[in-house]
């Protein structure tokens, strides 16, 4: 069976295609439209299901892309990828391993449980019906699976795995095989985490050091191209936010009498100022006291707490109970935050 082609737009769309499922039966109980995350993708999804031949994921776009063995693209699904950046070198790393692999084995997970390490305790069914293991050695344990968090997905969530919609990965089953190649594309960030690359940066058109910044003893008002996001399904305010590396309080700022809370899709956003004050003025934070045998992060310009957080490989919910008076949307810079 071979789909109509679907043209994708270069802007971000959602990352379920109708080319994915086999059946019209087999999308009728499904709302995928409403599940899946938004993906950048500029391919035609023309591919033959039945021609399915290997699976490429992308740590940069996070994504995975099902190609038949003409190399046409059959479907695209957003994925989440393991919390601590780099090519995996340990058990117990949080890192999701790059290169050349193999599906190993096609498992029922429909029964499984797992207890992910944060204080929730074991939760049931958290690998959706799947578990398509994957051959990475020396690395065990690694394979595809469903989630338990489906806002996880477009995120640094795993711990080491690649994550779906279960939905997603209901239909993505039925498409690949025992010995299917799978490769694994590393990002730039990946590659800074190892050594291997510059800093990437947030905005290409600015050229500016921001930790260079702090030194100048007067402040430079730094010119940036507007920069606008147009909202597409499965968007929210704080994913936004973390995509453009700017805070929640900043995206509002940016967008005076803008609800971020309830946007619309089709909705355009101010993501990137026009100027910027490059060297903030320095505001008085009065800092805690610290103990022996904690663990400390100093704010410096332009982080978020979701980007601070996913440097220690946790989730930000996790520091809250440790920083009371911490207001995650308002961080200042040289502020101390408590992360164990």
């Amino acid at each position: 069976m071979r789909f109509q082609s679907l043209i994708l737009s270069i802007v971000a769309i959602t990352s379920s295609f109708v080319a994915c499922s086999n059946t019209a039966s087999d999308n009728k109980d499904k709302q995928t439209t409403t599940e899946s995350a938004p993906v950048e993708v500029e391919e035609i999804a023309d591919g033959d299901p039945a021609k399915a031949d290997h699976i490429v994921i992308s740590k940069e776009s996070m994504t995975l892309k099902l190609y038949d063995s003409d190399n046409r693209l059959i479907c695209c699904f957003g994925v989440a990828v393991g919390k601590n950046l780099g090519n995996k070198q340990r058990s117990g790393d949080m890192k999701t391993p790059e290169g050349d692999f193999t599906i190993q084995s096609i498992e029922d997970a429909s029964t499984w449980g797992h207890d992910f390490g944060d204080g929730k305790g074991y939760i049931a069914n958290c690998y959706g019906n799947w578990f398509l293991r994957l051959h990475t050695p020396p690395h065990n344990g690694i394979g595809i699976h469903g989630t338990h968090a489906p806002n996880s997905i477009g995120t640094r969530a795993t711990e080491g795995c690649i994550r779906l919609h279960n939905s997603d990965l209901d239909s993505l089953q039925k498409m690949v095989y025992r010995g299917m190649p799978v490769r694994i594309d590393t990002s730039k960030q990946d590659l800074y985490a190892d050594g291997k690359h510059e800093k990437p940066k947030t905005i290409e058109s600015d050229k500016v050091d921001n930790n260079s910044l702090t030194s100048k003893p007067e402040a430079e008002v730094v010119k940036k191209e507007k920069i606008i996001h147009e909202v597409v399904q499965g968007d929210l305010g704080g994913k936004i936010a973390i995509r453009y590396n700017i805070s929640v309080a900043e995206l509002r700022s940016l967008n005076p009498g803008v609800d971020i809370e309830r946007l619309s899709i089709g909705q355009k956003l101010v993501v990137g100022p026009v100027e910027r004050t490059a060297t903030p003025e320095p505001q008085e934070v009065q800092q805690p006291e610290e103990k022996e045998g904690e663990i400390w992060h100093t704010v410096v310009n332009g982080e978020t707490l979701s980007g601070i957080t996913m440097q220690y490989g946790i989730y930000w919910e996790e520091v809250l109970p440790l920083n009371p008076d911490l207001k995650p949307d308002d961080l200042k810079l040289g502020q101390r935050i408590r992360i164990k």
